[in-house]
């Protein structure tokens, strides 16, 4: 069974030695959304283009490949640009 884009994001914090207060505080992101992220509640999330912000933030923070993060993101939400 493949992990989720929120069980990866999860398990990279913790193998970092993160927590959730780290995160927040390093990234900027309320805890909720990062919470929400981790148990991929997208629909908890605000509008995609901060959604994909908050990925592409969390990503760097715990050294993913951004791009490839969000865009795991957005077929795992559904949410693509209109462009």
């Amino acid at each position: 069974q493949l992990e989720t884009l929120g069980e990866k994001l999860r398990r990279c914090r913790i193998e970092k030695g993160l927590s959730l207060d780290d995160v927040e505080q390093e990234t900027k992101i309320r805890k909720f959304y990062i919470v929400a992220l981790e148990e991929d509640n997208y629909h908890l999330l605000p509008a995609t283009v901060y959604a994909a912000g908050f990925v592409k933030r969390y990503s760097r923070l715990l050294g993913l490949d951004e791009n490839e993060i969000v865009q795991e993101f957005k077929r795992a939400s559904g949410r693509y640009d209109t462009r």
